[in-house]
């Protein structure tokens, strides 16, 4: 079996199959997200702003926010599993951080889903992750220069 990462930073649940397929359930539902926003932006360019409306709506207010705020609210732990954090709320981390400094923390919506909102506003005052996100090892977050209305 590959070592994965996770394992070997402490972020990935060991010996727990259960808290295991929650950390992959999430972290696989960060995959799809990120697939349907890359696909948005790729749009062409007359209709990028219409898809991405759609995207917004639809994806991210309708799907992927609601979804992950309920994971959260159904562990009470304010983390996506095993009580701590995982791989799993590194990824929310980075698709809520994305999409919030893309389109805006009001036009997503972040602060009606209180759960996620609490765990991206815990996450960014880690330390570490704070001295990442500042860091020049971390991609540029806009992918565009269009904004919505």
């Amino acid at each position: 079996r590959p070592l994965r990462p996770g394992v070997v930073l402490g972020l990935y649940p060991e010996g727990d199959a259960l808290e295991q397929y929650k950390v992959d359930s999430v972290s696989i539902s960060c995959e799809d997200f990120f697939a349907a926003f890359w696909s948005t932006m790729n749009a062409p360019e007359s209709d990028r702003v219409e898809a991405m409306e759609k995207f917004v709506a639809e994806k991210i207010v309708g799907r992927y926010f609601g979804a992950w705020n309920t994971q959260l609210v159904e562990e009470g732990t304010g983390f996506f599993a095993a009580g701590k954090l995982t791989v799993a709320d590194l990824a929310v981390f980075s698709m809520v951080g994305t999409v919030v400094a893309e389109f805006g923390a009001e036009k997503t919506q972040l602060a009606t889903f209180a759960e996620l909102a609490k765990h991206f506003e815990m996450l960014s005052k880690h330390p570490n992750l704070i001295e990442y996100v500042e860091s020049e090892k971390r991609p540029p977050v806009s992918f565009n220069k269009i904004r919505l209305a």
